[in-house]
């Protein structure tokens, strides 16, 4: 009840259950941001990255800021398809503490971030118009759900977004979820997940194809990416990014991904730090300098 009590906007979050409780979201008549979201036009080209997984987040900034010199507002949106408290995140509040995020967003039933906002879309709105985004990364917290079947996991969701990052003039990356350290065949090379998203999704996402993959590994990643038709629809780059291990060098951020470090496996970080330096290239409009993949 005292949460209700603090918060003066209308908008329920977990609602329907007893611990529901209202925000003032982005999108309401009374709040700050109505003003900024009416007058909204488009998202002006500004990379929209999405991320399968809440630990590909430090990789796909740090992949960024090893282009981008300049400063720049890095906005982070969590979707409701896993942990719903964004304090839930140790990632964020260590990213906040090395100022690598400036802003952060909780839609539909997640809540906590610096702004509410009830849809995906409003979401992305806000990280343009309200904190004047440079670079929007959208995903999911920790703690995501999976089942083994095609399409019985929370990330798929994520599909939405490289169609609404298109559609509202953005421009959509999906970063992809490379292992070669999983000892799960579906997730080995590329996963399953990313096959499965760049099916659903109806409009073409920028990929990075790391020249720092093993050759192992890019035999692995191109059979499949062959072997589903995934550069149809889709662009596929060759990126020569930093090493991950050397933009990581510098920080204090512990990064993990299924409970394997940066050199346990190596392609999962390395995937995000291309996306991340792919995404760079867009925002700087350099993408033609970079060399389609070809299989």
């Amino acid at each position: 009840p005292h949460l209700r009590q603090e918060r003066p906007g209308h908008i329920m979050k977990l609602r329907y259950t007893p611990w529901q409780f209202s925000v003032l979201a982005a999108e309401e008549a009374t709040g700050p941001e109505r003003e900024a979201l009416d007058s909204f036009t488009d998202l002006q080209q500004v990379p929209v990255v999405t991320a399968l997984l809440h630990s590909m987040l430090p990789g796909i900034i740090k992949g960024f800021y090893s282009v981008i010199t300049r400063p720049v507002k890095i906005v982070y949106i969590m979707a409701d398809g896993a942990a719903l408290p964004l304090a839930l995140s140790n990632l964020v509040r260590s990213l906040q503490q090395e100022r690598l995020l400036d802003a952060t967003i909780t839609t539909g039933n997640a809540f906590g971030g610096d702004y509410e906002t009830v849809s995906l879309p409003s979401a992305l709105v806000t990280a343009r118009a309200v904190a004047k985004a440079d670079l929007i990364i959208v995903g999911l917290g920790p703690g995501i759900a999976g089942t083994g079947t095609k399409y019985g996991f929370s990330g798929i969701e994520l599909a939405w977004v490289l169609d609404l990052a298109a559609s509202l003039g953005g421009t959509g990356l999906l970063v992809p979820r490379i292992s070669e350290k999983d000892p799960r065949a579906r997730h080995f090379g590329l996963s399953h997940h990313c096959v499965t998203l760049l099916k659903l999704a109806q409009h073409p996402a920028l990929l990075p194809f790391s020249s720092h993959f093993s050759a192992a590994i890019q035999k692995e990643v191109g059979a499949t990416i062959k072997a589903h038709n995934l550069q149809e629809g889709h662009q596929w780059l060759v990126t020569q990014e930093p090493l991950a291990a050397r933009v990581f060098g510098d920080s204090n951020l512990e990064v993990k991904s299924m409970g394997r470090g940066l050199d346990e496996d190596p392609a999962f970080f390395q995937s995000a730090v291309a996306t991340g330096y792919l995404a760079a290239q867009a925002y700087l409009g350099t993408l033609d300098e970079l060399t389609p993949l070809e299989i």
